[in-house]
C-alpha cells in the first residue's frame, strides 16, 4: 500500500479532511489502514496545540506525541513529513528523536529519505545525504573509486593552497534550519583582549614579543552543551562519515570528535562591530561551516603554516601581527565546509560591517587523542569571560 502523493497531501481541503476530528473520510479515500484515522485525530489536536501559541512545554509535548504516533503507522510515515513541515523548528526537533527511534527508514522510501523535506520534517536521521550534499561530495562512499578520487583531489588542494573549502557542502535547507536553531540558543558574550597563544604561558617573554601580543575579540558564542542532542548542529558534528572524511584529509591514523563539554561544538555569532583578532587554535583539525554571512565585513583571513612545534618563526609571526605581511583570505558562502590547520596557521575574522543579519559560524573540533577536552582555564575563560585581558595559561609548553 502506497502513501498518498505529495500533491494530494498539499491540498488544503483534503488535508483538513484528513486532519478532522475523526479522520475517517480521507483515510478511506487513501485506502489507509483504520489506525490512520486514530492518528489523524491525535495529530489534529496536537497540531492545534502547536499552532495556537501554547506555552513552549505544551508545544514540545505535542510534537513528541505526533512523532510517537506517526512512527507506529505505516501510512503516516510519508504523511508525517508534511505534518512536521508545518511546525516551527523547535517543535520539529522535539519530535525528531522519538520518530527516528521507532520508524523503519525503508517505510518512507529512498526518495523521501534523501529529500529536503525529510531533513526538515524528521530532524534526526542516520542518512548522511539528508545533511550533506553527497551528490557533489561523496563522503558517504569514501572506499569507492569515486570517493578515493575525491579525497585525493582534496588533499592535493590542501597541499597547494594550505586550506580546503567546499562550497554548498551542507544542504541549503539544513543551513537555514541550523541558523534558526542557533538564533534561538543562549549565548555567552565575550569582549576583551586575548593572546594568540591561549594554551601557553606567555609572561616570561618581553614586551613587544609575539607571545605578549594582544588582539581584540568581541563575539557571542553558543557553547557545546547548548546544542540539543537532536539539533542539526549536533547531528552534523556527530556524523561518522564526516569524521572519517576529516581523518582522511588530515592523513592521521586516528581522529576523534572532541569531548569538551564547552568547546567541542560551538557557534560563533558576530554582529556589527564584532571581530576575532589574530590567534592560533589549541589543536589542529578544526572544521568550520558558515551558516550565515553578514552583509559587509567578517572576512576570514589566515596565514598558513606560520609556525610548528619545532620552529615558532617568531619573526614571521611578528611581521604578520604588525601588518607588514599580507594574509590569505577564504571566500566563504553559507554551507561552505572549511578546513585548515589552526594550531599552525594564524587566523582572524575581520570586523563585521553594517549588516541585517549576524555572521554565524559552526565550529567542529577534532583531535587524534580520544576524550580530548580543552584545559579548565581555557574553558573557564570561555564560560565566564571577564573584561580583563586573557594572557594565557599558567602551564608552560
Amino acid at each position: 500500500m502506497s502513501p498518498p502523493p505529495n500533491d494530494l497531501l498539499r491540498s488544503r481541503a483534503l488535508e483538513e479532511r484528513w486532519c478532522n476530528s475523526n479522520g475517517q473520510t480521507f483515510a478511506q479515500e487513501a485506502d489507509a489502514p483504520s489506525s490512520a484515522a486514530i492518528l489523524a485525530s491525535t495529530n489534529w489536536r496536537a497540531r492545534s496545540t502547536i499552532s495556537r501559541g501554547a506555552p513552549s512545554r505544551s508545544r514540545t509535548s505535542a510534537a513528541r506525541e505526533i512523532a510517537r504516533r506517526s512512527a507506529g503507522v505505516i501510512f503516516s510515515s510519508s504523511a508525517a513529513v508534511q505534518i512536521f513541515l508545518s511546525m516551527p523548528a523547535p517543535e520539529r526537533s522535539a519530535g525528531a528523536t522519538v520518530f527516528s527511534t521507532m520508524v523503519d527508514p525503508d517505510t518512507v522510501g529512498a526518495a523521501s529519505l534523501n529529500s529536503p523535506c525529510y531533513v526538515r520534517g524528521m530532524a534526526a536521521t542516520s542518512h548522511v545525504s539528508a545533511l550533506i550534499n553527497t551528490e557533489r561530495y561523496p563522503i558517504h562512499a569514501l572506499d569507492s573509486d569515486s570517493g578515493q578520487a575525491f579525497v585525493a583531489d582534496c588533499r592535493r588542494r590542501m597541499a597547494a593552497e594550505s586550506s580546503l573549502t567546499l562550497p554548498e557542502f551542507v544542504r541549503a535547507d539544513v543551513v537555514a534550519d541550523a541558523s534558526e536553531e542557533v538564533a534561538a540558543s543562549p549565548t555567552v558574550t565575550d569582549e576583551r583582549l586575548r593572546t594568540p597563544y591561549s594554551w601557553r604561558h606567555n609572561l616570561d617573554h618581553p614586551e613587544g614579543h609575539p607571545r605578549r601580543a594582544l588582539f581584540r575579540a568581541r563575539l557571542n558564542a553558543v557553547l557545546d552543551d547548548s546544542f540539543a542532542a537532536d539539533s542539526l548542529g549536533r547531528r552534523i558534528f556527530e556524523c561518522d562519515e564526516l569524521t572519517e572524511f576529516v581523518r582522511q584529509l588530515l592523513q592521521v591514523d586516528t581522529l576523534y570528535r572532541s569531548e569538551c563539554p564547552t568547546m567541542a561544538l560551538m557557534a560563533n555569532v558576530m554582529h556589527e562591530g564584532d571581530e576575532l583578532g589574530w590567534h592560533f587554535d589549541t589543536n589542529d583539525g578544526v572544521v568550520s561551516i558558515l551558516l550565515q554571512a553578514p552583509d559587509e565585513g567578517g572576512e576570514f583571513e589566515f596565514a598558513p603554516y606560520i609556525r610548528d612545534e619545532d620552529d615558532e618563526r617568531y619573526d614571521y609571526v611578528a611581521s604578520l601581527f604588525g601588518g607588514e605581511r599580507e594574509a590569505d583570505q577564504l571566500a566563504l558562502e553559507p554551507g561552505t565546509f572549511a578546513l585548515f590547520l589552526g594550531r599552525r596557521s594564524a587566523h582572524r575574522v575581520t570586523p563585521v560591517g553594517p549588516t541585517r543579519q549576524p555572521r554565524v559560524m559552526l565550529l567542529l573540533s577534532y583531535d587524534e587523542r580520544p576524550g580530548m577536552a580543552f584545559t579548565e582555564e581555557i574553558q573557564a575563560s570561555v564560560r565566564n569571560p571577564s573584561n580583563e585581558p586573557f594572557l594565557g595559561t599558567p602551564a608552560s609548553q
